[in-house]
């Protein structure tokens, strides 16, 4: 599956008609560098690819090799119908390297403020206390763990009470001034 072999990032770029973005060199590891360039090098094949058979406001791939989600959302129904069976094989398999998810995990934990990562460990805690006492604590750097039931490989079957506990704890993860959601946002 395509979101499942590229992290996905949610913000927009203004480098649309680049298919080789400036990379600071601090974002590259040095060890493993070699599947790094080969995976990123996968991911602009892609965006390429995209581009030249039907949707060429794909935006390029960010540092650690994932796309923008509101390209994929634009491109549905019969445009990704067209494309995905083209352009997918080309990076359909392809394995993120640890260091480019380890990287990218750091980076979006350095942007995290204060108050996002004490929501995390309130929500984490609510989870806990209301039914899923095995839902996982935040990791130290602030991001959400992967409770083992959900993910592309889950480890653990869903626990009973989930969907209750979630209903309970949501409210923690609005900050002031997000929007409201509406009840089927899950």
């Amino acid at each position: 599956m395509l979101f499942a072999l590229g992290a996905c990032s949610g913000a927009e770029r203004s480098d649309v008609a680049s298919v080789e973005p400036d990379r600071p060199p601090s974002t590259v590891p040095k060890k493993g560098a070699d599947a790094v360039e080969a995976y990123l090098a996968k991911q602009k094949s892609f965006v390429a690819c995209v581009r030249k058979n039907g949707f060429p406001a794909m935006q390029d791939p960010d540092e650690f090799g994932g796309f923008v989600m509101k390209d994929f959302m634009a491109m549905e129904g019969d445009l990704m119908a067209k494309i995905m069976p083209i352009c997918e094989p080309i990076i359909d398999g392809v394995k993120v390297p640890q260091e480019l998810v380890d990287l990218a995990r750091e980076a979006s934990a350095a942007k995290m403020t204060p108050a996002e990562k004490k929501r995390e460990v309130d929500f984490a805690h609510c989870m806990q206390e209301n039914g899923v006492p095995e839902y996982p604590d935040p990791h130290a750097n602030g991001l959400p763990a992967e409770p083992p039931w959900q993910g592309f490989r889950p480890t653990a079957p869903t626990p009973p009470g989930l969907e209750r506990a979630h209903d309970a704890c949501l409210h923690l993860m609005r900050g002031p001034g997000d929007p409201a959601w509406p009840d089927d946002a899950r």
